[in-house]
C-alpha cells in the first residue's frame, strides 16, 4: 500500500495552483517507483515489441557508469533525492542503488553536447551533470522532465536497435538518449527515435540497507506515481 500524502512542501503549493485533470487517474504517492515508457505520440510507436509500458534499465559499461534502455521487464526502483530546500531550488536528483557490495546510489544524468558518451542517459557515480526530476508537484501529471537547457525545450527519446560498445557489435539494444531544439522549440528527432517520457510507477523503497551501504535513504522524497501505469490515459 502506498501513501496518498504529499510531502507537506507539496500540500502548500498544491493551495496556490488550479489543477486541471488532463490524465486520469489522479496519482497516488510513493517513496519508491519504477520508471515506465510513454510514447508521447503513439503513432510512431510502430515497431514490435511496442514501446509503451516497457521500462527504464540501466546496462554497466564499466566501473561506476550504466548506460540506460528499455526493455520489458519491471526496471529497478529509483526515487528522488533532496532536501525541502533542494525541492524549492529544484536541484534535485532520481537515484537508484546499485546492488553491488557495498550498495552504491547512481543518478540518472544527461550526457551533454560536448560530454564524449555523446547525447545519453546514464546511471553515474555522484558524477555527471544530472538534469533529470519529475515533474513539480501542481502540475497535473506525474513524469521525467529533461532540466538541461531550459527554457529551449528537450525531449528524452528511444533510438531502437542500437549497439554499445561494451557489449560489441551483435548485440542490439533500445537506448535512451535526449534531444534538445536548436532555438526555441523547433525539436528535431533523430530518425529510428521515438519520444518519449517515463512516467512514475510506485514500488516499495526498500530501507533496509545493509550496514556497509554508500547509499542513504534520508531525503529520499515522496513523489506521485500510479499505481498502474497502463491505465493512465493522457
Amino acid at each position: 500500500m502506498h501513501s496518498t500524502l504529499l510531502p507537506t512542501l507539496g500540500l502548500s503549493l498544491l493551495a496556490l495552483s488550479t489543477v486541471s485533470t488532463s490524465c486520469v487517474p489522479v496519482p497516488s504517492a510513493s517513496r519508491g517507483f519504477r520508471l515506465a515508457v510513454n510514447v508521447t505520440d503513439p503513432t510512431k510507436d510502430t515497431n514490435q515489441p511496442p514501446l509503451q509500458g516497457q521500462y527504464l534499465h540501466l546496462l554497466h559499461i564499466g566501473a561506476g557508469s550504466e548506460r540506460a534502455c528499455v526493455g520489458p521487464s519491471p526496471g529497478p526502483i529509483f526515487y528522488q533525492n533532496g532536501t525541502c530546500d533542494d525541492f524549492a531550488t529544484e536541484t534535485i536528483d532520481i537515484i537508484t542503488d546499485i546492488h553491488s557490495r557495498p550498495w552504491t546510489p547512481e543518478r540518472l544524468s544527461l550526457a551533454g553536447w560536448d560530454d564524449e558518451l555523446g547525447l545519453g542517459i546514464y546511471g553515474f557515480f555522484w558524477a555527471g551533470s544530472g538534469g533529470i526530476r519529475l515533474t513539480r508537484l501542481w502540475d497535473p501529471c506525474s513524469y521525467s522532465t529533461v532540466q538541461e537547457g531550459a527554457p529551449t525545450e528537450s525531449t528524452l527519446v528511444v533510438c531502437r536497435n542500437r549497439t554499445i560498445p561494451y557489449y560489441g557489435p551483435d548485440i542490439m539494444w533500445d537506448i535512451v538518449n535526449w534531444v534538445q531544439a536548436s532555438s526555441g522549440t523547433h525539436l528535431v528527432i533523430p530518425e529510428g527515435c521515438v519520444a518519449v517520457r517515463f512516467v512514475p510507477e510506485c514500488a516499495v523503497l526498500n530501507d533496509d540497507l545493509p550496514p556497509d551501504a554508500y547509499s542513504s535513504h534520508e531525503f529520499a522524497q515522496e513523489v506521485r506515481c500510479y499505481e498502474d501505469v497502463k491505465s493512465v490515459v493522457w
